[in-house]
């Protein structure tokens, strides 16, 4: 039961946020749609040149797995409703931090290869 109510909760929530988000773009003109399906900087699965569609769909996926955690960790004893806000806002503290860093890993890679000993390049030391 809990896994279906994760799914559950997963799925209304990034479906929700990317229609959200598509429309704010569409109407404003500012990529925040296009943000949210960037994979761009992503080792492996950034070099290639997905469908928005299949942009989606890995959203979709990551919101499935949130949804799932999240669930999982509401159920393990009794929360109030402002507990299980504080807790969905704790749960999304590291994901603006892990965009960051992992678009500093292609520009690392790029530094790595282009130069050699210690060279600052787009804004990191390159070792």
């Amino acid at each position: 039961m809990k896994l279906l109510k994760g799914l559950w909760i997963g799925f209304w929530s990034g479906l929700i946020l990317g229609v959200l988000l598509k429309w704010v773009q569409s109407v404003t003109g500012e990529q925040v749609y296009t943000l949210l399906l960037n994979v761009d900087f992503i080792p492996v699965i950034g070099d290639v040149q997905w469908s928005e569609v299949t942009e989606f769909i890995f959203h979709m996926s990551i919101s499935l797995v949130i949804g799932i955690v999240f669930v999982f960790l509401a159920k393990r004893r009794k929360y109030t409703f402002g507990q299980l806000v504080i807790l969905s806002l704790l749960m999304s503290i590291p994901f603006p931090f892990l965009y960051f860093y992992l678009l500093t890993l292609p520009s690392m890679r790029m530094c790595q290869q282009l130069m050699t000993g210690v060279h600052f390049c787009t804004g990191y030391l390159a070792i």
